[in-house]
């Protein structure tokens, strides 16, 4: 009887602990697929994170791409600015120069008529 009861003890105990074993067991899978999910997560927000950062370079990149050709173009527009003003003021000394002439020459035909 006494037997009994302490093997009846032991049983209880053992299926209390195999229990126990299993709920832990179980509690170690879901922590573990739940740290699974996380790395996976954490994997693809670093993936993510560096295409950003490429993004980024590549726009900066190009931002400065644009910035060098404004400048040229700006640089091209004052170096057309400063032709245009050197072609006026020449035009304008060749004008005047055909006027002299043109002064000259009536005044030589004057002459010549006169003769």
């Amino acid at each position: 009887d006494e037997l009994e009861a302490k093997v009846g003890d032991l049983t209880a105990r053992l299926e209390k602990a195999e229990a126990e074993t299993a709920e832990v067991r179980n509690e170690y899978r879901r922590s573990k697929a739940e740290l699974e999910d996380k790395e996976r997560v954490e994997v693809d927000l670093r993936r993510q994170l560096c295409a950003m950062e490429n993004e980024c370079k590549r726009r900066r990149a190009e931002q400065r791409e644009l910035q060098i050709a404004h400048d040229v173009q700006q640089e091209a527009l004052e170096t057309a600015r400063k032709a245009e003003a050197t072609t006026r003021t020449a035009m304008e000394g060749v004008k005047g120069e055909l006027h002299k002439v043109r002064r000259e020459y009536q005044s030589a035909m004057l002459e010549v008529g006169k003769q």
